[in-house]
């Protein structure tokens, strides 16, 4: 089995065996023998030589030839093998990128238009950060990397898990406390005195001015609207890109109030921790809900290709190494197939992914297994560039 990334390469790895079993078979002894040599067979022997003239005979007359494909296409026949053991539909057909991103894309827009009562908040909360189109994209993102949604698919503590290491491992504040957040903020915020700070800076120039003006707004709000408008106070003290002004003062200023840039630290500080808490809470909420409906988007998405006989080609790969993976029930399904395979080669080994290495260890693994009724030797050899990687 000759495993390679594209379908091209297949094709062009086939087209070059082909026709050097083809040269084989015409060459002169002495030059035969002088391309075995460069390729490491320095003295073959005579059967050697016969085994090589007929090898292209040899493999246009039988069809246990060398195989040559694509890991997708060596999944697809395995599974079209074993489709009950594997747990496919039968006779399934193989959905182009196009069609499964447009089966996805349906799947995500039938999860959104029924929620269930868990999703319903999620999708509102999702809406109002982004327009469906992107979040469809963000969704069809994360559902398109199994191994990334199955766990909230298949293990109901999982969204807990993730919860409790954004807590606790991340340090992302709890979204349920921000009412409290903002309150305990603009207690601390009223003992440094901001409406002074304010009238400090409306009598310098006109850049201080500004946000002396902004935070004489927020002061001037009902002590119960302070706590939901704080992002009007931020604004005075942080730029857009809530980085911190390079001068909270000027000289002008500095000479009426020596004290002035000392006088907003504590209210920087104040608010830069409230900032900081409040975004690592949005991230912690939305990163909760996009989880939740990527998973039923998941589930949605995997409904609708069994019920049109589909798969895809993550579902070729995953399937396949589900089946390999079974070492008890399947043992008679993996026993047939290393019996039809004791040579194989892996071209472009840095482009295969780690769901692909686990499938082909399962493969290769029993070469490495010695018995004493196996007389026939078995070869494992990978070709790849780690600078390609």
């Amino acid at each position: 089995l000759c495993v390679t990334f594209t379908k091209a390469a297949a094709a062009e790895m086939r087209h070059r065996l082909y026709e050097s079993l083809a040269d084989w078979a015409i060459w002169s002894e002495s030059k035969l023998l002088a391309h075995f040599a460069e390729i490491g067979e320095a003295r073959p022997t005579q059967e050697q030589i016969k085994i090589a003239r007929n090898l292209f005979a040899h493999i246009l007359d039988h069809e246990d030839g060398p195989r040559i494909e694509t890991v997708h296409s060596f999944c697809q026949s395995v599974l079209s093998r074993f489709p009950v053991e594997a747990g496919v539909p039968p006779h399934f057909q193989l959905a182009s990128d196009i069609e499964a991103a447009e089966l996805c894309q349906d799947s995500f827009y039938r999860v959104i238009s029924r929620p269930g009562p868990t999703l319903i908040e999620d999708v509102a909360h999702l809406s109002g950060w982004i327009d469906d189109g992107n979040l469809s994209d963000y969704v069809r993102h994360v559902v398109s990397n199994r191994d990334l949604v199955s766990p909230y698919v298949d293990d109901p503590h999982a969204l807990m898990r993730l919860d409790t290491y954004m807590s606790d491992e991340l340090g992302l504040f709890d979204p349920a406390h921000l009412a409290i957040l903002a309150d305990e903020t603009v207690a601390a915020l009223h003992r440094h005195k901001v409406d002074d700070v304010a009238e400090m800076l409306l009598q310098g120039g006109a850049t201080v001015q500004k946000r002396g003006h902004i935070i004489s707004e927020w002061c001037a709000l009902q002590d119960k609207l302070k706590p939901s408008h704080l992002s009007l106070l931020v604004k005075a003290f942080f730029t857009s890109e809530g980085e911190q002004y390079k001068t909270y003062s000027s000289k002008a200023l500095d000479k009426l109030y020596p004290n002035c840039s000392e006088r907003q630290r504590p209210i920087i500080d104040i608010l830069e921790s409230y900032a900081q808490k409040k975004v690592g809470a949005m991230c912690r909420r939305l990163s909760l809900a996009l989880a939740r409906l990527s998973a039923e988007t998941f589930r949605q998405f995997q409904a609708e290709k069994a019920l049109h006989g589909l798969l895809d080609y993550d579902d070729l790969i995953w399937f396949t190494e589900a089946l390999l993976s079974k070492d008890q029930m399947m043992a008679w399904v993996r026993w047939k197939l290393d019996n039809g395979i004791h040579h194989l080669l892996l071209d472009e080994a840095q482009d295969t992914s780690p769901t692909q290495w686990s499938l082909l260890r399962k493969l290769s693994d029993p070469f490495f297994e010695t018995s004493e009724d196996d007389y026939q030797a078995r070869t494992f050899f990978a070709v790849g560039d780690f600078k390609q990687s």
